[in-house]
């Protein structure tokens, strides 16, 4: 407030002496006694190139009845400090001083290039007493982490690292890689195999949760092993086995794969029984009956 009396005084003073006209003489030396004293002309006792310069103005001068005088309002060049003023009147605001007191500035705590990119950003700070504050606000690079931002602002995220944590993606993982027709519908036969799901954790992805590789291809109405055909191959089928409900050479079977379930079929039908060959030919439940024995007489026997 003193300040800006003091400027607001020597401004008008000032003015004063313009407003006399052309003939009124500026006096750059205080007046001495002796002196012609020409009252009210305008007076700065500072350096000619400094006047009207940041705070300096000049005066008015004040004649004495001794004939002394002296320069009444003007501001003088004085010392530098920081408070927005140009207090040395050189034509620069605290230069001395690293800011200006109540001011502000943006600012970067990191290096040049950062701000704006990744986790970086820009603050601001405030000038108090002369000297700037913290860059409040402000974010620098860092060490990078898998947490999904790019940590040390270089414009990649989870650079060095192959995932970041809570990320999820769908996987398919099988020895020798990936063969993606073992996904793939053939013929209007859909396969048995599905891809699975795996999560992140600390920057590494987890075990495929889920899938469905190729398998040993079974009986069951399934494509096993993916490749398109439904119970194929080898499926430990053509081996004996005794069909349900039938006697003789009639239950002699092998095992089928029919509607997705092995089941012991024979295509074998009774025929006339044979004798000596141990055998239920006709399938009666009998073996060799109605054959002569060995004696002569007539054997019957069960098998």
């Amino acid at each position: 407030m003193m300040r800006t009396k003091r400027l607001a005084h020597g401004l008008a003073l000032a003015t004063m002496g313009f407003l006399g006209g052309c003939n009124a003489i500026m006096r750059f030396e205080p007046g001495t006694p002796g002196d012609p004293c020409t009252a009210g002309e305008a007076c700065y006792g500072g350096a000619p190139a400094s006047l009207y310069h940041g705070i300096c103005i000049a005066g008015r001068r004040l004649c004495g009845a001794d004939g002394s005088s002296s320069c009444v309002g003007e501001v003088l060049p004085g010392e530098e400090t920081c408070n927005g003023y140009d207090d040395d009147c050189n034509g620069e605001v605290d230069e001395v001083c690293p800011c200006v007191g109540g001011s502000s500035q943006p600012c970067h705590v990191g290096p040049p290039g950062t701000q704006g990119v990744g986790i970086c950003r820009g603050g601001t700070q405030a000038c108090t007493d002369g000297a700037w504050g913290a860059c409040d606000g402000a974010e620098g690079p860092a060490e990078e982490v898998p947490n999904g931002a790019d940590d040390d602002c270089d414009g990649v995220t989870d650079d060095g690292f192959g995932c970041a944590p809570g990320a999820q993606q769908a996987c398919y993982q099988r020895p020798g890689g990936v063969v993606s027709g073992e996904l793939q519908s053939k013929s209007g036969v859909i396969p048995s195999c599905r891809k699975g799901t795996q999560a992140c954790a600390d920057g590494s992805w987890g075990s495929c949760e889920g899938q469905i590789l190729p398998e040993e291809e079974i009986c069951n109405g399934e494509d096993d092993d993916c490749n398109g055909v439904i119970d194929d191959g080898d499926l430990g089928l053509d081996q004996e086995c005794s069909v349900e409900g039938e006697r003789g050479e009639c239950a002699r079977g092998s095992q089928r794969c029919e509607d997705g379930a092995l089941r012991c079929t024979s295509d074998r039908t009774p025929t006339q029984e044979i004798c000596d060959d141990e055998r239920d030919n006709d399938c009666d439940g009998q073996i060799d009956e109605d054959c002569p024995s060995p004696q002569g007489s007539m054997r019957r026997g069960d098998r």
